[in-house]
């Protein structure tokens, strides 16, 4: 009787062993970031607990830093006790410890894209101010709360205590790690070897550790949002604690790190090719006066700007912690860029209009003796596009005002250039009938489909579309012909000048697109 008893009491404990399994892998586990976490179960075993990710917001003003950590509050539910550690380069003394039931919430425009999407959207206004950008097109139609409570363990100094919402967070200093291990010791938590040997080189450089765990699991297991631990101390430079996650090996646990503004993270060689930067930046967002202390105080609402540093890379490779510089210059000049866009646009336009047209002149007029500030002031007028550099060109007549060459009137074959223009329309019109029948295969069967302008009407209509076409190569080739036959060496000049024009902002795209 007494064998089938323990035999049945020895299958209840199994079951229950295998529930308490299952609960472990179907519900998340705690997250903390940055540090080791110590998992107690319900059978007294102690271990390292598998963080799933990690996230935390830093605040860096005037040598004071303000982190904030998250807690997921689904905790493992078979979990009896929970013990997470992670070290600040501070005295205790200088130290502020809190527990907060609210992050602050990050989010905006991406100020790479919204750069490069900006400036791609100059970039083709200027192309298409250069008339002949036209004729490609139409060839190409395909492509369309604080308490100090001071505690002694022996060499253990508890400096601070705070308890809320069923996690309780205290800041200690240590002259060992035995000590420290001692006082792991009284909450019934033991820390693995290498664990230990990490926490040791911390208490060599007297760095501060804050140690949170579960107070009332019961009211911590009834939270469903995530909670917070939130510091302030002093340092020059940002810190983040990697290097205690690196006692996971091989395993890989994202890291993401929202810092206020945009910095700079010193990354080192082991994590440098897994780490990305991402500048953020933010006009509609209101925080109000809910993190008011983490903000030291300052209004950012509607102007955020913020760094979010996502590593992804074998937790061995964390052989250093996480420092980063205050600012990062280049992002705030595209900043600048993305706040002021249309007075950046006008600048950018000007200036490669104005080197193009100085350009231009050492071209067409390299045998004359041309001022070359008249030119670069010239450039002023591809603001009204081509159409404004070729009228200007002819009305100022700047071969004679802006050079030494003399008046000279040219007979104008209007003839020749009628002939000229017909054939270059009619070659055209045939070059782009490949094209067209193409388009009219492929959209031909697209039914109610909303099509552009040219396509609907070569669709509905292909004799009024090869018209306005004919219309439109009448006035792109006539239009060169009568400039050239008017005046040759103006001719050159504007040619010239629309090459590079186009030139200098094609490097320029390449450039910026490089540079970010």
């Amino acid at each position: 009787m007494t064998a089938m008893l323990n035999s049945f009491k020895s299958s209840i404990i199994n079951k229950f062993f295998l529930f308490i399994l299952f609960l472990t892998i179907i519900f998340p586990s705690i997250v903390f970031a940055d540090g080791g976490i110590i998992y107690y179960d319900l059978f007294n075993n102690a271990y390292m607990l598998n963080e799933t990710d990690q996230v935390a917001y830093i605040n860096h003003d005037n040598e004071t830093q303000k982190m904030i950590i998250a807690v997921n509050a689904n905790s493992i539910k078979s979990a009896k006790s929970i013990l997470w550690l992670f070290p600040l380069p501070a005295s205790p003394e200088k130290i502020k410890i809190d527990i907060i039931n609210k992050l602050p919430n990050f989010y905006g425009n991406l100020l790479n894209g919204h750069f490069l999407k900006n400036y791609d959207q100059l970039t083709d206004i200027m192309y298409y101010s250069q008339l002949f950008r036209f004729i490609i097109y139409a060839i190409d139609l395909t492509f369309m709360e604080l308490n100090n409570d001071e505690k002694s363990f022996d060499s253990i100094h508890v400096f601070q205590h705070v308890e809320k919402l069923g996690l309780a967070t205290e800041l200690i200093s240590a002259k060992n790690s035995d000590s420290l291990e001692a006082y792991l010791a009284q909450k019934k938590l033991t820390i693995p070897p290498r664990f230990k040997k990490l926490l040791g080189n911390y208490i060599d450089r007297e760095y501060s550790f804050v140690a949170s765990y579960i107070s009332d699991p019961v009211l911590f297991n009834q939270m469903e949002h995530q909670l917070g631990i939130y510091v302030t101390f002093p340092t020059s430079k940002m810190f983040f604690p990697l290097q205690p996650t690196s006692i996971y090996g091989q395993s890989e646990i994202p890291i993401k790190i929202y810092a206020l503004n945009y910095v700079n993270p010193e990354t080192y060689n082991s994590i440098a090719s897994t780490t990305k930067i991402k500048y953020c930046f933010n006009n509609d967002i209101i925080f109000g006066n809910d993190f008011n202390d983490f903000f030291f105080n300052k209004n950012f609402d509607n102007k955020l700007k913020y760094t979010i540093i996502e590593i992804n890379s074998p937790s061995n490779r964390f052989l250093d912690d996480l420092w980063i510089s205050s600012y990062a210059i280049k992002p705030y000049i595209f900043q600048l860029f993305v706040d002021y866009y249309y007075l950046a646009a006008i600048i950018i336009w000007l200036l490669t209009s104005c080197i193009s047209s100085t350009l231009a002149a050492c071209i067409a007029f390299n045998d004359t003796k041309f001022n070359d500030k008249l030119f670069f002031k010239f450039g002023v007028f591809n603001l009204l596009s081509l159409f404004g550099v070729i009228i200007m060109a002819y009305v100022l007549r700047i071969d004679i005002k802006f050079t030494d060459l003399k008046n000279a009137e040219n007979k104008l074959p209007l003839k020749k250039i009628i002939i000229q223009t017909l054939l270059l329309s009619i070659c055209f019109l045939i070059l782009t009938s490949f094209s067209v029948r193409t388009i009219v295969i492929i959209f031909s069967d697209m039914g109610d489909a909303k099509l552009p302008f040219l396509l609907n009407l070569l669709i509905n209509n292909v004799t009024a579309f090869y018209v306005l076409m004919f219309i439109f190569a009448l006035f792109i080739f006539g239009l060169p012909s009568y400039i050239y036959y008017k005046n040759p060496r103006l001719a050159l000049f504007i040619t010239s000048f629309t090459i590079f024009f186009h030139s200098l902002t094609g490097l320029l795209s390449h450039a910026i697109n490089n540079v970010f």
